[in-house]
């Protein structure tokens, strides 16, 4: 077998792969699979950045990885209070395992993102 058929056998079956992954006929642990929603409670790993870009356009499935974080949060309506600065997508953080002053507005995915650290990054005292 030559190096390009085998170059195009390979990328044929990863192409495969990953459509069976894609598609659901392949069953990969959550944290594995790109298409997985985000779980705030898995460790972290490569995919976890691309996961959470996933999430910048997509309330729906930034609030269902929220869901699985440790964050008392409260959905607030996309406004604009002031001229070109619109809020779109974000959270009104109100408690989570770390005590702080009072609640936040943040984007959903800026609530995930720090979710992730306080539930990884942080080390108990």
């Amino acid at each position: 077998m030559t190096f390009g058929r085998f170059f195009l056998l390979s990328l044929l079956l990863l192409a495969g792969f990953a459509y069976g992954v894609w598609r659901g006929h392949i069953d990969v642990p959550p944290q594995w699979n790109p298409w997985a929603p985000l779980d705030i409670r898995l460790a972290p790993n490569f995919l976890t950045t691309y996961k959470l870009r996933r999430l910048q356009d997509d309330r729906d499935l930034c609030e269902q990885a929220l869901a699985t974080s440790d964050l008392d949060y409260v959905a607030v309506p996309d406004s604009t209070p002031q001229a070109g600065c619109p809020v779109e997508n974000a959270v009104r953080v109100t408690a989570s395992a770390v005590r702080f002053n009072g609640a936040f507005l943040a984007t959903c995915p800026l609530a995930a993102a720090y979710a992730l650290f306080e539930r990884h990054g942080l080390q108990p005292a």
